[in-house]
């Protein structure tokens, strides 16, 4: 049997030591003596060594032998290892918890290399450890958290014939053993709910008869202490609705009340989980189950109306962001996100090409407008409000429920308008519902949310200008046909343009993701009056707008410009010409200007043959650019593959100008002098999807 040599064991110790050393000398030194130790055929066992019997090393250091090890295992799997499969559990025993938990992801990994086949004992060994009544409580603990990974890093592994016999059916029985036991611990329950959640979505025909006593487990453990424990109780619910609902049809009415109660649990990460069976079960395609949810409804809608106000602590977050989210203050680099290019399609000449574009999937829930609305930076603040979190799910839920049962939303929300900021993000959840059935409060809900527009509070006029814009069709169909609230479309619509220059980013790129929806849901003679000025403002808000937000104005300009006279070109052009000449050739912000230039150029016509020659000119030059640099990363390992949205834009853009103007553009091209066929049919050769997507329209 092998056996680690002193010396050599000694100096790893201090080699790992010196890995956690705050001296970047000593970790690089140290670092580079391991890469070359990982040629050595018995480092991995040293590595053991260190982790499991090594009581000299500090736990940091143990860690980080376990660390590599894990590594080392994944890196090359077909290694026997008999050593590491002989001693590694003993790491189970160890009184560290850290420690304990490096071993249990050795296991894993070392499972997961070897298979059933090459480490039979594993999970017996495992098992046994876990049922042992004399057995210390945290190594009971330790050897099912280690099940745990296996069954979520290899349970489909365990669902094989292996001399005859599949490892998962005598896991899930002594599983289900397991978790009934007067002995479990908290963390066992959990781990192994865990366990079994990897399982059932195998659908082996043993887990599924099973399912009826796995089930009546979870309602044991539904009123349990732990809170990681009810959250599991949760998901297992979810599991067993994705994979055999009709197993969880005759308890359904108490797995639903059951969820509502949890959603006001102390733990948020509890009441999310129970949240997410709601919204899961609300949007099954079968209709089995909305009569059950139909009887708890009045039980439900205020609870997800509670939840989507916001915490205390989102609300001290908000107060944080709100302070540097000033107009004025220049947008960081992380701040913009990278943008994609839309492609051909993005700018059909003429008005009309549907709302759903610019509405960027809302998905009738607040989650998109306050995604767009937090998503003003990457730091840990900002981060934190952009987190799919109890509110935004209690909303989604919230949208699911009203497109199924219209009335009873429409029964409980309307009560609640003037009490709370959910309400109106709830009113922009369930448009649809409002305009279908329930017209006649329209009338009193669009004055009120175009007073909430003038709020002090910068997230009332964001969200309130978002809500406004769900309810944009019945505004504007009022108006367009001299109904009886025609005159509400001017207020309203004058109310959001002059939101695009509040004095937060926020509000502004609200109102001019409203403002396209408005645009779009209106037909042109209704619009047409307001040109003018709209063009006048728009050049107000591109010398106004910090940089992400001139990315939103691009799309906004880009729904609005039917109809102009030249001298509205002269207002519009110029501001956009003035961020064309300063943007460089390879910029990502450049892929929303030439798509709002492809746009402008289209529709403008001969309008724009004053700036046509040095638009298609650049155009071409961006487009010849990056074929050369595809080609180049072909043949050049360093160069770095360049973005086909270049391609895709610029080749939008070349065709803005060619629908503009029509057989005028063959002149304009003569003129140029380049062939502009050779870079086309390059761009007809690429065979990734984003030229793909634009080649289907030549």
């Amino acid at each position: 049997m092998w056996q680690a040599d002193p010396q050599e064991l000694a100096e790893l110790r201090r080699i790992f030591k010196a890995t956690l050393s705050p001296r970047h000398a000593e970790r690089t030194a140290a670092l580079e003596f391991l890469s070359h130790a990982r040629a050595q055929p018995e480092f991995e066992n040293y590595l053991c060594q260190l982790l499991v019997h090594d009581t000299e090393s500090a736990p940091d250091v143990r860690a980080a032998a376990g660390i590599n090890l894990k590594n080392a295992v994944l890196k090359n799997k077909e290694r026997s290892r008999e050593y590491l499969k002989e001693h590694i559990m003993a790491g189970l025993a160890l009184p560290e918890a850290m420690v304990r938990n490096i071993t249990g992801n050795v296991i894993s990994s070392l499972f997961a290399a070897q298979g059933v086949a090459g480490w039979p004992s594993a999970l017996a060994q495992l098992l046994l450890v876990a049922e042992l009544p004399e057995a210390p409580a945290a190594l009971k603990e330790s050897a099912v958290a280690a099940l745990a990974k296996i069954c979520e890093d290899s349970a489909v592994s365990l669902d094989q014939e292996y001399n005859g016999e599949r490892p998962l059916d005598h896991v899930t029985a002594r599983l289900l053993l397991l978790v009934s036991s007067p002995q479990a611990t908290l963390q066992i329950r959990a781990a192994v709910v865990h366990c079994l959640n990897q399982l059932v979505p195998l659908k082996s025909q043993l887990v599924l008869v099973f399912l009826g006593q796995y089930l009546q487990a979870l309602f044991t453990m539904a009123s349990d202490d732990s809170a990681s424990v009810r959250k599991r109780v949760c998901t297992a619910f979810l599991t067993v609705l994705e994979t055999r609902p009709d197993a969880l049809t005759p308890h359904i009415d108490g797995v639903v009340a059951y969820c509502v109660h949890l959603m006001r649990d102390a733990d948020e990460d509890v009441a999310m989980e129970a949240c997410e069976f709601l919204l899961a079960l609300l949007e099954r395609p079968d209709p089995a189950f909305r009569p059950v949810f139909q009887a708890q409804l009045q039980s439900v809608l205020p609870v997800l109306l509670e939840k989507m106000v916001y915490s205390e602590d989102q609300i001290v977050l908000i107060e944080l962001v709100d302070e540097r989210d000033n107009a004025q203050n220049a947008d960081r680099e992380q701040d913009v996100r990278p943008n994609m290019a839309k492609g051909k399609g993005a700018h059909n000449v003429g008005k009309k090409s549907g709302p759903e574009q610019q509405q960027r999937d809302t998905n009738a829930s607040d989650s998109d407008a306050e995604s767009d609305a937090d998503s003003d930076s990457d730091s840990d603040d900002d981060d934190e409000l952009e987190l799919w979190n109890l509110r935004r799910c209690a909303a989604a839920t919230l949208d699911a429920v009203s497109l199924n049962h219209p009335q009873e939303v429409i029964d409980v929300a309307l009560p609640e308008l003037q009490s709370r900021i959910a309400a109106i993000l709830a009113f922009g959840a369930i448009s649809k519902s409002c305009i279908e059935l329930a017209r006649d409060k329209l009338p009193t809900l669009v004055p009120f949310l175009v007073d909430r527009m003038k709020d002090p509070e910068t997230r009332v006029r964001q969200i309130s200008c978002w809500t406004l814009s769900r309810y944009a069709t019945w505004i504007c169909e009022e108006a367009d046909e001299g109904g009886q609230y025609a005159s509400y479309f001017q207020h309203t619509f004058e109310a959001v343009v002059l939101l695009t220059l509040d004095s937060k980013k926020l509000v502004q790129q609200a109102a001019c993701l409203a403002l396209s929806l408005f645009v779009e849901a209106a037909e042109v003679p209704l619009i047409a009056y307001y040109v003018g000025p709209l063009i006048e403002h728009f050049a107000k808000c591109f010398a106004f707008y910090q940089r992400k937000n001139l990315l939103i104005l691009y799309d906004c300009v880009s729904t609005f410009v039917f109809g102009l006279s030249p001298e509205h070109a002269n207002v519009l052009l110029p501001p956009l010409l003035h961020n064309w000449q300063l943007l460089q050739d390879d910029d990502t912000d450049l892929w929303p200007l030439l798509e709002c230039m492809s746009v402008v150029a289209a529709t403008m016509g001969e309008l724009f043959a004053p700036y046509a020659m040095p638009v298609y000119e650049r155009a071409l030059k961006i487009l010849a650019n990056a074929i050369q640099l595809n080609m180049d990363v072909h043949t050049d390992p360093l160069i770095e593959a360049p973005e086909k949205d270049f391609m895709v834009a610029s080749l939008d853009l070349i065709d803005g100008l060619v629908q503009g103007f029509k057989e005028h553009s063959v002149d304009m091209m003569k003129q140029h002098g380049a062939n502009i066929m050779e870079p086309v049919l390059a761009c007809l050769e690429d065979h990734e999807r984003t030229c793909v997507s634009w080649r289907t329209h030549c």
